[in-house]
């Protein structure tokens, strides 16, 4: 009798040895290429694995050195592992469910920097159907889109660039017409009104006729003259005649006072001339206020500056973490498939679902306990690393079986760093509810990612503190930041500002001179039933108006002296005409006033000798009591 058929026993070990073959010279290759695909399939980027070992004494894997792309960055991996390993239950094998109690992963950073392109090969993009994307992704590629276009912009440069090349290429002609602003106005007004006076003053001049006065006096002159007095007759006759000089005395004095009024208003029209072109000058500050009001002077609303700085990169980051929850939704869905294949439960009464752990029931696929350790630094990162320790929780395909969620945290602390990571995913609840919550404080700020320009300050030697926390809860997506920025500076050296005027550098630099530190608080809020949110406030939005408002002041500053000066040389020009015009024109009133002035004042002089003399030879002859009292 036989104990051992051959017929049986050659096929056996063949087999045996072929699967001994096999899973020790190939099935490390084939696992290494499905891990990589099914990572391509759901990271969107290029998954490359160093090495991956198995042991199937004890069922341990140990991966090493996996990168995994950024599907955002070509040049950048999402992930970067030095090693991965773990042991998998044997028994649970057998009924095809995947079961690791503890995991180890070392060595993670995130966002190194790669030599080669992470890009996958083209491939027939999947339309999406209706319903497959959630309202909070299609809003936050929206707003992505907006983040793009309007985020990180910096107006003001052009602003400051619009003002130099005003206050370059002013012209006060081009902005108002010279001749219709008050300060011409009131000239031309002052000098119309004076030659109008001269006008008149040299109609009344050319109206008193002092030749026929003067011969009227003459002739009655050379009559008294000639009088002599020998009767009584003679006495009555210098009487009359001397009656009718002193009429043409009053007479002729008043023609002195008439001229010498005309002479007194011109030197007080002269004092009224200064003091009106002192008005003119309160006038020319006016016109310069007025002027400058109709410049297209540019004026920046700073309320959004934080958005324009800092928005594009939250968003960014909001977005790429959006995504990573909703793959993470994807593979931990809210029901398990089984779940998902049960009819819809009738409507019942308002409470509470207490999900319950089902005794000696296995999940398709649980990771029970991960220890992670890794680095805030890496391959091209910037800034001081720090080395930080933590763990994750109940990886499963259905948190319901073993009635616990997934949970994270991750802390580092070297006592200048400090950073924390903490999150859940929650399954449990009738609607899913997944939370991450991060924290570093002391980090280099430029680890945020917030992109340089040459109009913006530095954050190379800026430390940062940033808290930020990130809701989606069903379809809902909800995220708050909050930012500290100290150690701010801002040089000019080493900017690129060839082709730039001195004066926008000059701008720039006042703009940003002392402001080291920046506080900002972020929202960004997507509700199916309230829209998208979004949500900057900062103290560097007050700050920079402030600052702005300043710059501005000085910069209309340099416009209104450049108007100054080009309206007072147009006033001045016009005065100058005016005045010259006004000025001959008085002098010749002037001229003629001074010869008529002294003629009429001549003639009164004589007149007052004359009828002195005369009134001396009446008393003389004993005669006065008969001569009435003369020019008294």
């Amino acid at each position: 009798m036989k104990i051992f058929r051959t017929a049986f026993v050659v096929p056996t070990i063949i087999i045996l040895a072929l699967v001994f073959i096999f899973f020790t010279f190939y099935f490390d290759i084939y696992l290494k290429k499905g891990i990589i695909s099914a990572g391509e399939l759901m990271f969107g980027a290029k998954v490359e694995i160093g090495s991956l070992k198995t042991k199937f004494s004890n069922f341990t894997v140990d991966v090493r050195n996996i990168k995994i792309g950024d599907k955002d960055e070509e040049f950048k991996n999402l992930l970067d592992i030095d090693n991965v390993r773990f042991k998998t239950r044997i028994v649970p094998l057998l009924s095809k469910k995947f079961i690791i109690d503890d995991m180890t992963l070392g060595g993670l950073k995130w966002g190194t920097a790669r030599k080669t392109s992470n890009k996958l090969p083209p491939k027939k993009v999947k339309k999406s159907k209706p319903g497959e994307e959630s309202f909070a992704e299609k809003t936050m590629k929206e707003l992505k889109t907006k983040a793009v276009s309007e985020f990180n912009a910096f107006p003001s440069v052009q602003k400051f660039g619009e003002i130099q090349n005003q206050i370059k290429d002013f012209s006060p002609q081009s902005v108002i017409d010279m001749a219709g602003i008050k300060s011409v106005t009131e000239i031309q007004s002052f000098y119309v009104d004076a030659m109008g006076k001269y006008d008149s003053y040299n109609k009344t001049i050319n109206s008193i006729d002092i030749k026929s006065q003067s011969d009227e006096i003459s002739a009655l002159v050379d009559k008294i003259s000639k009088t002599n007095i020998k009767t009584p007759a003679d006495i009555v006759t210098l009487k009359e005649n001397l009656t009718q000089l002193d009429a043409q005395r009053k007479k002729l004095e008043q023609t002195y006072n008439d001229i010498k009024t005309i002479k007194d208003n011109i030197v007080k029209d002269a004092s009224a001339q200064k003091a009106a072109l002192k008005n003119v000058t309160n006038l020319i500050n006016q016109d310069v206020d007025n002027i400058a009001s109709k410049l297209s002077i540019p004026s920046l609303d700073f309320k959004n500056i934080s958005s324009m700085l800092f928005g594009e990169a939250w968003v960014a980051k909001a977005d790429k973490v959006l995504y990573y929850m909703n793959l993470v939704r994807k593979y931990i869905p809210e029901k398990s498939p089984e779940e998902q294949q049960k009819p819809e439960p009738k409507e019942r009464v308002k409470g509470e679902d207490i999900a319950y752990p089902v005794k000696n029931k296995l999940p398709k696929f649980w990771i029970a306990n991960v220890a992670v350790s890794g680095t805030s630094g890496g391959e091209g990162k910037e800034g001081t690393p720090i080395s930080f320790s933590g763990y994750i929780k109940n990886i499963t395909s259905d948190q319901r079986i073993i009635g616990r969620n997934l949970t994270f945290e991750v802390k580092g602390d070297d006592t200048n760093q400090t950073i924390a990571l903490s999150g859940v995913f929650d399954r449990l609840k009738d609607i899913a509810e997944d939370k991450i919550a991060f924290m570093m404080d002391g980090v280099d700020a430029v680890r945020l990612g917030i992109p340089s320009t040459d109009y913006t300050p530095s954050f190379n030697d800026a430390k940062a503190k940033f808290t930020g926390e990130f809701i989606l809860r069903g379809s809902d997506f909800i995220t708050k930041a909050g930012l500290h920025i100290k150690g701010l500076t801002y040089e000019t050296e080493g900017k690129n500002f060839e082709g730039v005027d001195l004066n926008i550098v000059k701008y720039v630099g006042m703009l940003w001179q002392g402001i080291n530190t920046v506080n900002v608080d972020a929202q960004i809020s997507v509700l199916k039933d309230a829209g998208l949110k979004f949500d900057f406030t900062s103290d560097l939005d007050k700050l920079l108006t402030q600052r702005f408002s300043n710059i501005l002041n000085a910069a209309i500053g340099d416009i209104k002296v450049k108007i100054k000066k080009e309206v007072t040389q147009y006033v001045e020009m016009q005065k100058n005409v005016l005045q010259g015009e006004a000025d001959k024109y008085k002098a010749q009133i002037q001229k003629e006033l001074e010869p008529k002035l002294k003629d009429v004042q001549q003639q009164v002089d004589e007149i007052k000798k004359l009828a002195s003399q005369k009134e001396a030879d009446i008393k003389k002859q004993s005669v006065s009591s008969l001569i009435p009292s003369f020019g008294k």
